[in-house]
């Protein structure tokens, strides 16, 4: 089953397809000329890839089941340690160094699994590993958004050969929707800012995140939040079609957070940092939109940050100098 099958009717939802991300399309939509053709490209693509996997010798296989499980353990084994690291100091300047290490590790791993994903697709598992086959999932899992979007067809096509299970597939959509400034559907993303400053990346819709939720085992989320841990777990609940939420993490350049610095719009002031440097604002998106926020404080320079595109939030990164 589809897990979004119960949502698709809002506009307001990218829906993971066979054929990558699409836009849910209203009721009175046509699809483009062009559409047809597009689609038959994609299933010579799509069949040649699977036929590439077919032919797969035995010794082929066996190396790059290697390859894969390599690139799986690598992946898991600097995660431990920076999320180690994250519990023990909260994130701050001590887990600086291993979170470039983990970027750079990430990008190594994305030169080993991308080009077999370019070649040969998403090799059934029947062929690999368990493991080998954990490594497509999480590789592409912890890539930036431009790979996520590429690959989101083939993340799809194991979720429904129930070769990634629904809570995988529930992270990954949802990551991929936070990514792209877009609020969740599961509420299953959860950040840690450079200050240690930890907080859930806001949800759709509260009611369809809990049935979605129950779908994966998950507790409601007005259970989960409150016990999360999270150092700011109350989300506004927003019509993310009118509203949009900023959310703000202000630091000096000694890397501490700034409290009280002043988040404005022209003259108008919206907000104020916190004594952990961090702010969340819900806002009118046709008051945010195209609109310079200016964030200012006595004994440091006036800081700007341009809000470009229409999105349900904007996380705000900025160095007081």
């Amino acid at each position: 089953m589809h897990l979004y099958r119960h949502v698709i009717r809002s506009g307001r939802y990218n829906i993971i397809t066979n054929f990558g991300v699409l836009p849910a399309l209203p009721a009175d939509s046509r699809l483009p000329k062009n559409f047809k053709q597009y689609i038959i490209l994609f299933l010579f693509s799509f069949l040649a890839m699977a036929s590439n996997a077919q032919q797969l010798s035995s010794r082929d296989r066996k190396m790059l089941t290697a390859e894969l499980e390599k690139a799986f353990d690598l992946d898991q084994q600097v995660r431990k340690e920076f999320n180690k690291c994250i519990t023990d100091h909260g994130g701050a300047n001590p887990c600086t160094e291993l979170r470039q290490q983990l970027e750079r590790q990430d990008s190594i791993n994305q030169q080993v699994v991308f080009p077999i994903l370019d070649k040969y697709g998403w090799i059934p598992v029947r062929l690999i590993s368990k493991k080998a086959n954990s490594a497509f999932f999480y590789v592409i899992q912890h890539a930036q958004v431009e790979p996520q979007i590429k690959y989101a067809h083939l993340v799809d096509t194991a979720f429904k050969r129930k070769e990634i299970s629904p809570v995988e597939y529930a992270y990954f959509v949802d990551r991929l929707r936070s990514k792209q400034g877009k609020a969740q559907l599961y509420g299953t993303q959860t950040v840690t800012d450079n200050l240690g400053n930890t907080y859930p990346y806001p949800i759709e819709n509260w009611t369809v995140a809990d049935s979605l939720r129950k779908l994966i085992g998950a507790e409601p989320l007005d259970e989960y939040l409150p016990s999360s841990g999270l150092r700011y777990h109350q989300l506004p609940k927003l019509d993310f079609s009118k509203y949009c939420l900023l959310i703000g993490h202000i630091w000096s350049q000694k890397n501490q957070p700034v409290d009280s610095v002043k988040v404005a719009i022209g003259t108008e002031q919206i907000g104020l940092t916190d004594a952990n440097g961090f702010f969340m604002i819900a806002i009118e998106k046709n008051k945010v939109v195209g609109a310079k926020l200016t964030l200012e404080k006595t004994g440091f320079k006036n800081a700007y940050y341009p809000i470009k595109g229409e999105m349900d939030f904007y996380d705000i990164y900025a160095m007081l100098r």
